[in-house]
């Protein structure tokens, strides 16, 4: 056999390993994979597509998987291991347990689900000790927590919740601890994003496209003291229950100073739309004698029935927590000079301001100026 036709052989076999591995390593795509036990997300051997006992697929989640992490098992997504992935759904404790630790470093690390995160019962969802280091998690479907969420574990600062484009989501289930750092709408005006359960914010609320996030009348937002909102609008909002109910709220937690209450709160409702409170420094409010650590500021616009003399849409301020007399002048309302007037008035006839005391049930006049084209 001449020295060519050997090369070509030994060429020819390589070719037929580098197809038969090809083959295997993408024989899971678009199955799915069962965690096998507590490790890495990027161990092939830590992965079935039979079952959490398994055998190993010698692979690892890509497009197409549906991720399963049960059997008690703590998986870790070490940080750029891979940089980037993006699966079609996860699961979180599909029987007996299970945790996901997102990130463990310093590399930007970013997953991306393709359809919904479910953590049930017995499940965690935390980020890893990733200090400062950007890490996200994209998600193009619903995310429901039946017991915790937290991206602020571990000391993380950095890690982000970015919601994308498509169908109108749901924030929902029935855990205690639903927690983000940072927390993104990159979303469309025609699909908002529900919040069926309450949730904590610790960084940046970033309304990166026009979308709402809908409050529904069992669950509140609250953003901690160090919190801010970025890029909201007339088309990016918080939408609240409108009616008098208790939740369905804009929570701010203070620190024992004055400024942090000082805020703009973008909120709205579904009959008039953007409706924000303007509690800012730079509004011209002013705010004396800081409220205690801890203590909690919840905003609402309630809009009631039409009543002649009386503009529909009230805002009501909820102070607890604070033992200190924290008192604030000069605020702006802001309203729909369509939808907020009663009929029969016009919006000259809005010249008074009352304040009601919930503790003593008593009405008091404010001083104020005249209702203007859209604020007083």
């Amino acid at each position: 056999m001449s020295p060519f036709l050997n090369r070509v052989s030994a060429s020819s076999t390589v070719y037929s390993f580098a197809l038969l591995f090809i083959l295997f390593a993408n024989q899971a795509a678009g199955q799915n994979l069962f965690s096998k036990g507590t490790g890495n997300w990027d161990d092939p051997t830590n992965w079935s597509t039979v079952s959490h006992a398994g055998a190993s697929c010698a692979c690892t989640p890509g497009a197409g998987n549906t991720v399963l992490i049960g059997n008690a098992h703590v998986v870790t997504y070490r940080s750029g291991l891979p940089a980037s992935v993006t699966i079609a759904a996860l699961t979180i404790d599909d029987g007996g347990g299970g945790t996901l630790t997102f990130g463990n470093g310093a590399a930007a690390t970013a997953l991306t689900v393709s359809g919904d995160i479910i953590i049930n019962a017995a499940g965690t969802l935390q980020s890893g000790a990733t200090g400062a280091n950007a890490h996200t998690i994209f998600g193009g479907g619903n995310l429901t927590n039946s017991n915790v969420f937290n991206l602020t574990a571990n000391g993380a600062t950095a890690q982000t919740f970015s919601f994308t484009a498509g169908s109108t989501k749901t924030v929902s289930g029935a855990g205690a601890t639903f927690t983000f750092f940072n927390f993104t709408l990159n979303t469309t005006a025609a699909s908002n994003l529900n919040i069926n359960n309450n949730i904590l914010i610790n960084g940046v609320l970033n309304f990166a496209a026009n979308g709402l996030l809908i409050v529904n009348s069992t669950s509140n937002i609250t953003l901690s003291s160090t919190a801010t909102i970025t890029a909201n609008s007339s088309t990016r909002y918080i939408q609240l229950d409108e009616t008098s109910a208790t939740n369905s709220q804009l929570i701010r937690i203070n620190n024992n100073t004055v400024a942090v209450w000082q805020f703009f709160f973008p909120i709205g409702t579904s009959t008039g739309g953007y409706a924000p409170l303007d509690l800012t420094a730079g509004g011209g409010s002013t705010m004396a004698t800081a409220p205690v650590n801890n203590a909690t500021l919840a905003v609402k616009a309630i809009v009631n029935p039409s009543n002649q003399g009386q503009m529909k849409r009230t805002f009501r301020l909820t102070v607890a927590g604070n033992g200190n007399a924290t008192v604030f002048a000069t605020a702006d309302f802001y309203y729909n000079s369509a939808t907020d007037i009663s009929a029969g008035d016009v919006q000259a006839n809005y010249s008074t301001g009352w304040y009601l005391n919930n503790s003593t049930g008593t009405w008091t006049t404010v001083t104020g100026t005249a209702p203007g084209a859209t604020f007083f």
